[in-house]
C-alpha cells in the first residue's frame, strides 16, 4: 500500500535559499535535509553574526564577498 507520506519535490532544484537563524533545528534539520534533497542554500543570518559564520562554515555556504 502507498500512503503517500512525502510531499513531491519540486522539478526545478536550483532556487538559491537564505536561512534565518543558526540553532539547533537549522544546524541539525534544515540545512541537512536541504542537501540530502539536492536544494542549495547560499546564505544565512542570525542575530549573532559569529553563530551564522559558524554554521556557514559547517555546511559549506560561503562567505559573502
Amino acid at each position: 500500500m502507498d500512503l503517500n507520506l512525502y510531499p513531491p519535490l519540486p522539478r526545478r532544484k536550483n532556487f538559491r535559499i537564505g536561512i534565518l537563524g543558526s540553532g539547533f533545528v537549522v544546524n541539525e534539520c534544515h540545512l541537512v535535509a536541504y542537501r540530502k534533497a539536492g536544494f542549495n542554500p547560499v546564505a544565512i543570518a542570525s542575530r549573532n553574526p559569529d553563530h551564522a559564520r559558524q554554521t556557514a562554515l559547517r555546511h559549506g555556504i560561503p562567505a559573502r564577498p
